[in-house]
């Protein structure tokens, strides 16, 4: 679990060539991915 994440770098790494081509060297399958946000009081 990640805490106070830069969404728009994390979208960025997510998406870079390189991740993409390691992960289908390594045969990762991510079908999952969730996001919280504190509770408003």
């Amino acid at each position: 679990m990640l805490y106070d994440v830069d969404m728009p770098g994390m979208q960025e790494l997510m998406s870079s060539e390189y991740l993409m081509e390691l992960t289908k060297k390594m045969n990762i399958i991510n079908n999952e991915m969730n996001s919280f946000e504190p509770l408003q009081q």
